[in-house]
């Protein structure tokens, strides 16, 4: 008997949603949670449907999923709903369509899992959680022609455009929006007039505006999320066993912002703490994987660490 299994896609707990899925940013896949095989019961198994208001999830629709695999719509998440009776906390797991069917090996993961196969810390499979429906209607029409206006975030890092979940009447933009080498609206246009010209003409009038012009009998209603794709920095920490002071930080070649003054350390939540003042969490996941050494994932430049006008420590470009 497996006394924990740990799952990377908990999306609720006692009803309340985590971030998933309202970062633009990409798929959140939820929170790491150890659950105690030993005292959870499980509830059931249920489509989690979004409700969309404009660009916002309002709301979650709960339907039973017990022996089928297929979604009521295509943004809809399968989770698995289990009881922790220590405390009676709630927990939803993401789980595979084909989950908790009678007629599958394994019918139900978790019992699997916890029945003592998949190591002394057995994982819940990661699946992936689909980004919600977020579409709207045409920003001008005259009769023909709808036109659908979108902004493109500014880019003076030169990142990629990713766009997690293209929408076109309810449907995934087909094929698949690649951001290869996209760095600019113009680009963005370029490749959409090469792979998404059966929904009409893509031009980019000004700046980092873009625009659909189709006809009104091909697209009603269509939605891009389109965000920048994180860029991947490292400070190495282990020289810092003897603390420095640090007073600003300096993105790419931004000015210094002021930080509070605190000594660094090779502990790298001393950073976090630090840090998480002028990064958004938005834009912005911090990794401590690696001993000493603070992952960052981010849209912003490379961050640089100092103390007056003195250099502490830069972030080398790439992993941990």
């Amino acid at each position: 008997m497996t006394n924990f299994i740990e799952s990377n896609q908990v999306v609720g707990v006692n009803g309340v949603a985590f971030v998933y899925p309202n970062y633009v940013t990409g798929v959140v896949n939820g929170i790491q949670k150890q659950l105690n095989c030993n005292n959870l019961e499980i509830i059931n198994s249920f489509w989690k449907v979004p409700f969309v208001v404009g660009t916002q999830v309002q709301k979650y629709t709960y339907l039973v999923a017990v022996n089928t695999s297929t979604p009521p719509t295509a943004d809809s998440l399968k989770v698995l709903i289990v009881k922790d009776t220590t405390d009676n906390a709630d927990y939803e797991i993401a789980i595979a369509l084909t989950d908790n069917i009678a007629t599958t090996s394994p019918p139900s993961q978790l019992a699997y899992l916890c029945n003592g196969t998949g190591g002394t810390l057995p994982v819940m499979p990661t699946v992936t959680i689909p980004f919600p429906i977020i579409q709207f209607s045409p920003t001008s029409t005259d009769g023909t022609n709808n036109v659908f206006t979108f902004a493109f975030p500014a880019n003076p890092n030169s990142l990629l455009y990713s766009i997690p979940a293209p929408w076109f009447n309810g449907l995934a933009g087909a094929p698949a929006y690649v951001p290869a080498g996209i760095t600019t609206p113009g680009q963005f246009v370029t490749w959409a007039n090469s792979n998404w010209s059966a929904y009409g003409t893509w031009s980019n009038p000004s700046g980092t505006i873009v625009t659909l012009t189709s006809l009104v009998s091909n697209v009603t209603k269509c939605g891009m999320q389109i965000a920048l794709t994180p860029a991947n920095f490292c400070f190495n920490l282990t020289a810092f066993s003897t603390p420095a002071l640090v007073n600003g930080v300096k993105f790419g070649s931004g000015t210094t912002i002021a930080l509070d003054a605190f000594m660094l350390t090779n502990d790298p939540n001393v950073l976090i703490a630090a840090l998480q003042k002028r990064m958004s969490a938005e834009s912005t996941t911090f990794s401590t994987t690696v001993a000493h050494k603070l992952g960052i994932a981010t849209v912003y430049a490379q961050p640089v660490l100092y103390n007056g006008t003195s250099v502490v420590a830069t972030a080398a470009s790439g992993s941990c």
